[in-house]
């Protein structure tokens, strides 16, 4: 009788630390994942965390920029990172009369009245 009691104790004893342990599994994974999101999310901020991290984050954050370097490699006209609307979108715009000179780039272009332009959209904010 002492023997199946004490068998009892240690079935109950290891069923409870089995699931402490899965417990602590699953609040690491969680914590990770969380770490692993904030990383990914502040890829596209300027910020520098590199000194806030580990070094398996360090290697992670490194792996995951270069990945997505990768990936953007062919949208290069995209900025990703900026916090507001793109300013240099084209606009297609129709004079209905003479508004001087604009500079575009390195470029001078005289707009003439009733005519079509294509122009970037900060170029002609001011008009």
């Amino acid at each position: 009788a002492a023997r199946t009691e004490v068998s009892e104790s240690l079935s109950v004893n290891f069923a409870a630390l089995k699931a402490y342990k899965d417990r602590n599994i699953r609040i690491l994974r969680a914590y990770r994942f969380f770490r692993m999101r904030k990383i990914q999310d502040n890829y596209f901020e300027k910020q520098d965390i590199k000194r806030l991290l580990s070094t398996d984050e360090q290697c992670f954050e490194s792996m995951y920029g270069d990945i997505l370097d990768e990936y953007l490699e062919e949208y290069r006209h995209l900025d990703f990172r900026g916090r507001g609307p793109p300013l240099n979108f084209y606009v297609q715009i129709m004079t209905l009369e003479d508004c001087g000179l604009i500079m575009s780039g390195s470029d001078l272009i005289e707009l003439k009245k009733d005519r079509l332009y294509f122009l970037k959209m900060k170029d002609t904010v001011h008009l």
